[in-house]
């Protein structure tokens, strides 16, 4: 699997550099390396997933687990960008791609186990997607920016108006 992280991650750079888009690349990287530390403090720390070979906050999880998190982030958000569009078949697309694409090396490798049932990890795989997404989305789109801010403080205005008028 380190190969293979080393690989896409290698792959993106050329085609971001090629692409006059590096920024995005460190941006797509470095929001996949956070996004993915939070994913392990929930799934980690709930005993869904561990990684034998890479103990959980020890030296090497920091500089293999995260560091594939980001690629995995980049590779997301920057295919997406880039070939899949913005629509929801590009991202069903891109699920079931990386699904297969990171899952496979992992039978072979046991990189990391899990320990819950095969239809809950399948599952899983959307949401994860959604919010790699989401939150490059948030961050580097303006746009999406206003649309969510504005969401949540409709949602906080409607919770005051009804704690109000309890």
């Amino acid at each position: 699997m380190r190969w293979f992280g080393l690989a896409c991650f290698l792959i993106l750079l050329v085609l971001a550099w090629r692409r006059g888009e590096l920024k995005h690349y460190a941006i797509a990287l470095g929001m996949g390396c956070v996004v993915g530390a939070i994913f392990d403090v929930v799934g980690v720390n709930l005993g869904l997933w561990s990684y034998p070979e890479q103990p959980y906050l020890s030296l090497k999880y920091w500089f293999l687990v995260v560091t594939c998190w980001g690629v995995f982030g980049a590779t997301i958000n920057l295919l997406l960008d880039w070939y899949l569009w913005k629509n929801w078949l590009g991202i069903a697309i891109m699920t079931v791609f990386l699904m297969l694409v990171y899952e496979i090396p992992n039978f072979i490798t046991d990189s990391w186990e899990y320990n819950a049932i095969s239809p809950l990890v399948i599952l899983g795989w959307f949401p994860l997607v959604m919010i790699y997404r989401l939150s490059y989305l948030f961050v580097v789109d303006k746009e999406a920016r206003k649309k969510v801010l504005s969401i949540w403080e409709s949602h906080v205005t409607s919770k005051d108006r009804v704690a109000n008028s309890n």
